[in-house]
């Protein structure tokens, strides 16, 4: 037990850290590029599209116009293309209240080529599009290359979407915080990703958008890095649960 605890006890350590870090970067997001704090003594011009001031020289464009938001795709129902199978597929159910998708399922080969899924890769942020439980504001990283979900949108970690990954995973976050309080109390359990990519931000100079980027980056890196070390611990701990609980491995030998 107290081997396993161990384990509970560095997995919560690092979850903690997760929780620290995305919540540094969201500090620095929410200063930059909502409250403008080190622009204040800078000329701020008010823009009719947001209803408030912006620093001058900012320009102001639809989310779609700077980021490309894709869906997942149709997900395998028979259970023989999850037998064996060595793909990891993310669905809504792997979506967490962490900075990260924390698991997936896995599907062969055959599943992946029957429903052409695309492979998307580390880095990627993910979103809840539909279902029922879309009552919480929850973007994702993915720490893994994986496949995902048409209940999912995806914004791809793309070489020439890299400066604007970090950006793109807060400003989608506060998007669908109102997106989802605008559908409290309706019947309408998905959102459209055309009324996310419409949604009007403003869009800071590429070389301010290139210091952030610069800035958070690392701080992203080692949400990733902690949660795959998550990943890890999880699964040796479960490999020696039985293995203690049948006394086929004693605490001494570990």
């Amino acid at each position: 037990a107290t081997v396993l605890s161990w384990f509970d006890d560095l997995i919560e350590v690092k979850k903690k850290q997760n929780e620290i870090l995305e919540k540094t970067a969201m500090a620095i997001f929410k200063s930059w590029f909502i409250d403008f704090e080190p622009f204040k003594d800078e000329d701020l011009v008010y823009n009719e599209e947001l209803g408030r001031e912006i620093p001058k020289g900012w320009e102001v464009k639809r989310l779609g116009e700077v980021i490309k938001i894709e869906s997942g795709g149709s997900a395998p129902q028979r259970e023989e293309y999850f037998i064996e199978g060595k793909n990891p597929f993310v669905r809504v159910k792997h979506l967490t209240n962490q900075p990260c998708v924390e698991d997936a399922d896995f599907i062969t080969d055959e599943a992946v080529e029957l429903h052409s899924l695309k492979l998307y890769r580390e880095g990627s942020i993910l979103f809840q599009r539909s279902g029922e439980s879309l009552t919480f504001a929850r973007v994702n990283i993915l720490p893994f290359d994986a496949y995902i979900v048409n209940h999912l949108a995806v914004i791809p970690n793309l070489p020439s979407t890299k400066p604007w990954m970090e950006f793109s995973f807060f400003t989608l976050k506060n998007i669908l915080i109102e997106a989802i309080e605008e559908r409290a109390g309706t019947a309408l359990p998905y959102i459209r990703v055309s009324d996310i990519e419409n949604k009007i931000i403003n869009i800071p100079p590429p070389s301010l958008l290139q210091s952030f980027h610069s800035l958070v980056e690392p701080l992203f890196q080692k949400i990733i890095l902690n949660q795959k070390q998550i990943m890890t611990l999880r699964k040796i701990r479960d490999t020696l649960l039985p293995l203690l609980v049948f006394g086929k491995l004693r605490v001494e030998e570990i």
